[in-house]
């Protein structure tokens, strides 16, 4: 629809940009090729239970981490990384990848919901069932953003639906898992990951060959997202020991 709207020139955009989702998503295509199986064995030992939810959270709390981290680090040195990987030319990819990169925390949150626990309890229905609904909802909005917004708007597409098809999964599920937790458990990381992306979209390292500026935004922004982390860990064990304190009267 791309081509066929706004021209081969903005596939090429988008299709550059899309590529960089490769690098977080590899994570996901991991997890999701160690765990259907394992999670499958559970239910095959009739213990799925205790066990297929124990390692959902702690498929989460990995997934959302690791997607949370690396998305917004790439948002955040999109401006020197696109021309040092792309060349010139490809200003345009910047604002493509930062409407796109947030699509991997949808879709790490709705691949362990999908391949451990809808795929493993046989509810194929369900998953195709959201699946084209999903498909349906990017071509309407394809249809509506492409002619004003080109690859952008491709982008805020994807992105729309990416988070419609989690909807859909956590609505599914809504009355077997703990949704709130697992939610809770994200924004933690999801918080982290968008006060890094400011702080390194307000760094700029002039005069610096852009491989090195690029080389010092990473550093930078490890550092930033594993401090919060430590911070926010700290401030909700300060706060938890707080409200302990405060109900037993000490």
């Amino acid at each position: 629809m791309l081509g066929a709207i706004s021209g081969m020139k903005e596939v090429g955009y988008y299709e550059s940009s899309e590529r960089v989702l490769h690098i977080p998503l590899a994570l996901v295509t991991s997890l999701e090729g160690v765990m259907l199986p394992r999670i499958s064995s559970l239910m095959n030992a009739k213990r799925p239970v205790k066990g297929e939810k124990f390692y959902i959270y702690r498929s989460i709390l990995f997934l959302m981490f690791a997607t949370s981290a690396l998305s917004f680090g790439l948002m955040g040195i999109a401006d020197e990384f696109v021309p040092l990987f792309f060349g010139k030319g490809f200003d345009e990819c910047v604002s493509i990848l930062r409407i796109l990169l947030p699509c991997c925390l949808f879709q790490a949150f709705a691949s362990v919901i999908r391949t451990q626990y809808l795929l493993p309890h046989g509810m194929d229905i369900q998953y195709a069932s959201i699946l084209l609904l999903g498909a349906i909802c990017n071509v309407i909005l394809n249809a509506v953003l492409i002619p004003h917004f080109a690859a952008f708007g491709a982008g805020a597409a994807t992105l729309i639906t990416e988070m419609l098809v989690c909807v859909g999964h956590c609505f599914i599920v809504r009355k077997e898992l703990p949704l709130k937790k697992y939610i809770a458990a994200s924004f933690h990381f999801i918080g982290g990951g968008m006060v890094m992306f400011v702080i390194l979209r307000l760094i700029r390292f002039s005069g610096f060959y852009l491989w090195k500026a690029v080389l010092l935004k990473i550093l930078v922004g490890m550092g930033l997202f594993f401090g919060i982390m430590f911070l926010e860990w700290m401030l909700i064990k300060y706060l938890s020991s707080g409200i302990s304190d405060l109900l037993n009267g000490k």
